[in-house]
Order: structure tokens, then C-alpha cells, then sequence
């Protein structure tokens, strides 16, 4: 008589983490057209996360949802963009934001005068390119190549802006994109509309096999 057979040995998943959950329910929102989410912080009973998109309603749906399926109220920094500016913000979205990966992009000063300069610095390259880039309010691209000074796995800029009087503050937003090699399409000196920049850097990156990862401010 045969003995009778081992009971089939089945491998213990890792439970989740809280910090995971959330990070996956940030990840997988849908918030529509120009709505993306970063989070910044998370903890057991916490969530800060900054918001970039065209339409506060968006973001108001999106604490309401996150309240009732987590329990607690997130911590979100909303950051307006305007409608020409939301291609960026919709890449931003396709690329994904992995925090260990990430870019350290920080700027010196985030209201700005006309003529006054905007300093940044882009840290955690290693050995990485990048491309910094400014969207204007207007929808057009800047390549901020000429102004970048590289310093080991670091990268500092600081150029002068030139923007018309009006009544209100514009947005503006600079943004890191690192990459294994450099992006062609990033070191064009002229303005480039948004709407036609983006699509062509997710294709470059598909050509070439590049991961993009990215920082915005």
C-alpha cells in the first residue's frame, strides 16, 4: 500500500503593507484628462500627495473616494496647470512616478518676478542623463540644456525669466526627465508646443528601449 502523498507545500504571500495599498490605490485612480497623482508621503494612517491637473473638481472627487475607501482624509497639495500645459501633465501620467527611482528635483523659489532667476538642482542621477525642460503657461517646451551644469550625479540650472505683465501669477513648470541615454528630442534649442513634444519623447523612449524617469515642480 502506497503512503499516502505530502499535502502540496504552498508559499506564504508577504502581506500587504499600508504604505503598498495606498501607493496602489494612488497608482491605479482614474481621474481623466490632465489629473495626475504623486504621492510624498505615506504611512500607515497617512497619505500627503500632490496633485497636477486643470480641473479642482477632479481632485475633490478624488479625496472624497480615497476618505471612504481608506478611512482617513489625504493630505493633498494641488498644483493648477493650464489646459496648453496638460500634455505634460497626461505624460507624466503614462510614464509613472517611481519614488526610489525618481529624479530629486528641487527649486530654489517658486514665485518668481519677471527677470528674476529660477534656480534648481536635480539630485539621484548616478549615472544617468537628463533633460530639464520648461513648460510655459502657453503650452510651449523649453530645453534647458545650454543652462545645466553637471556635478558628479547631480545637475544644477539657473537661467533668467522673462515673462509679460499681467494680473496674475502664471504657471510655469520645469521638469526632470532622466534617462540611460541622452534624449534627442531634449536637446533642441527651440520652443516646441507641448501637444507635439510629448507623444514624440514616449516614442523616442520606445525606439531606443528607455525607461523615463521623471520629476516635476
Amino acid at each position: 500500500r502506497a503512503p499516502p502523498s505530502s499535502p502540496p507545500v504552498q508559499e506564504a504571500r508577504r502581506p500587504e503593507a499600508e504604505p503598498e495599498r495606498l501607493a496602489r490605490y494612488i497608482r491605479d485612480y482614474e481621474g481623466g484628462d490632465c489629473f495626475v497623482l504623486i504621492p510624498t508621503q505615506l504611512g500607515s494612517r497617512s497619505a500627503a500627495i500632490e496633485g497636477f491637473g486643470s480641473s479642482p473638481a477632479a481632485f475633490e472627487a478624488f479625496d472624497e473616494a480615497f476618505k471612504r475607501a481608506n478611512g482617513f482624509e489625504a493630505q493633498i497639495s494641488l498644483r493648477p496647470v493650464a489646459d496648453t500645459q496638460c500634455p505634460a501633465v497626461n505624460f507624466i501620467r503614462r510614464v509613472g512616478v517611481d519614488a526610489e527611482r525618481a529624479p530629486q528635483l528641487q527649486i530654489e523659489s517658486f514665485s518668481l518676478r519677471d527677470g528674476e532667476n529660477l534656480n534648481g538642482t536635480v539630485a539621484k542621477l548616478g549615472t544617468r542623463h537628463v533633460g530639464v525642460i520648461l513648460v510655459s503657461d502657453e503650452g510651449f517646451v523649453f530645453s534647458l540644456a545650454s543652462y545645466i551644469k553637471r556635478e558628479g550625479d547631480a545637475a544644477k540650472f539657473t537661467l533668467r525669466l522673462r515673462q509679460p505683465a499681467g494680473p496674475r501669477p502664471k504657471p510655469q513648470l520645469v521638469m526632470a526627465i532622466a534617462s540611460a541615454q541622452p534624449l534627442a528630442l531634449l536637446s533642441n534649442s527651440k520652443p516646441v508646443q507641448a501637444e507635439a513634444l510629448f507623444p514624440l519623447l514616449l516614442d523616442e523612449a520606445r525606439i531606443s528601449g528607455l525607461t523615463l524617469d521623471v520629476a516635476i515642480k
